[in-house]
């Protein structure tokens, strides 16, 4: 889909294979990203901790282009709390963000479905995938006995409201969420690439 441009940097590369894995990823069927600096994309971390929240958000920021931003320089703690998918919609549009990218807890590999085109769920606008995901907070706390962590990263287009791509991974259990972003963003830069969502 020409007119998007997204540019995502790897901000630590490791000498070892990453131990995170994807479990599953959709793409909106014909949809490119290609690299360029009009681009202007709101990175959202649902999650409970709100250093975590920050630090992930930074992360993120680093793999996109230089006009991405962290949510928590326009989202408060309540209008975090409060849910509320026309918040998100306005924040977006007064800040002329062209994509936002989401990045929250999944209960397990079941949580998400394969196809979210199909899904009556959440997926269906931005507005409502934040709505659930701030409202469902998960925390790598939940859920000690598996040995795993279940994060969905999940992109939406702005101007057409659709989601553009979404993909699951599972992590060995880190002592902190935000300690296992860098390989997170490895695997699904990889899986986008690989699959000719991103593109040069």
């Amino acid at each position: 889909m020409k007119g998007f441009l997204f540019i995502i940097l790897i901000s630590a590369l490791v000498s070892c294979s990453p131990s995170t894995q994807i479990i599953k990823s959709w793409r909106e069927p014909g949809t490119t990203i290609s690299r360029g600096s009009t681009n202007k994309t709101l990175a959202i971390a649902l999650f409970k901790d709100d250093n975590s929240r920050r630090v992930i958000e930074d992360n993120i920021v680093k793999w996109l282009n230089n006009k991405a931003r962290a949510s928590y320089n326009f989202i408060t703690p309540e209008i975090f709390l409060a849910a509320r998918g026309g918040d998100i919609d306005k924040i977006l549009h007064e800040g002329a963000f062209t994509h936002v990218i989401f990045m929250r807890m999944a209960d397990s590999e079941k949580d998400a479905p394969a196809d979210p085109a199909t899904s009556t769920g959440f997926y269906g606008d931005y507005g409502k995938y934040y709505e659930y995901g701030a409202s469902h907070f998960s925390s790598p706390e939940n859920n000690t006995a598996n040995p795993n962590i279940y994060v969905e990263t999940a992109l939406y287009a702005v101007s057409t409201n659709k989601l553009l791509w979404a993909g699951t991974t599972m992590t060995p259990r880190p002592s902190k969420i935000y300690k296992a972003v860098d390989d997170i963003a490895e695997v699904v830069i990889k899986k986008m690439k690989n699959e000719g969502f991103l593109t040069k």
